[in-house]
Parts: structure tokens; sequence; C-alpha cells
């Protein structure tokens, strides 16, 4: 009997939502405050993105997506539009509808 070769390839799409949010979890968690040591305060997660996302993008509806797919883009705009933990939580809280 032949054995069949492992497909690690659909492990993938199954584990990409559990490690995006570990990972912004980690991201979130270890940068609340911004590089001079102050918080954002008083800014909601729809201005954030507005200041910040619109600098490259046309504007996106929350509805757009789903809660796992802006999750993965905002792993990946954190870093290209340096932004910090809190205001990527914040911006995310926006798009997913998550208080």
């Amino acid at each position: 009997m032949k054995r069949q070769k492992n497909d690690r390839s659909a492990l993938l799409p199954r584990l990409l939502p559990i490690l995006s949010s570990l990972v912004f979890a980690l991201a979130a968690s270890d940068a609340s405050a911004g590089e001079d040591g102050t918080k954002h305060v008083g800014k909601s997660g729809a201005t954030l993105y507005r200041e910040n996302c619109s600098r490259c993008h046309a504007e996106r509806y929350p509805t757009e997506r789903k809660d796992a797919q802006w999750e993965t883009i905002m792993l990946h705009m954190r870093v290209r539009a340096q932004l910090t933990g809190q205001d990527a939580e914040q911006i995310l809280e926006y798009l997913t509808g998550s208080n």
C-alpha cells in the first residue's frame, strides 16, 4: 500500500487566522505607546484609519472584507505604515466592528 504525501498547503488556510491573531496580539501588547511614550488619547479607530490609510488608499468600507482578512491586512500594513500597536488595534476594531 502506497503512503499518501502529506499536503501541508491545506494546513496553511486553517492556521492563518490563528497565527494572524497571535502575531497581532503580541505586536499590540509590546507597543501600546508611541515612540515618544505618549498614547493617542481621543482618536477613534475611524479617525486613525482616515489619517493613516487614506495617505495611500481610497477609503474602504469595513464590510468589504471579513474580519480575518482585515486582521491579515493590518499585520502587513502596520509595518508598512509604521503604526503603533495601539493605533493598529484601534483601526482593526473599527474595521471589524469590535470594541
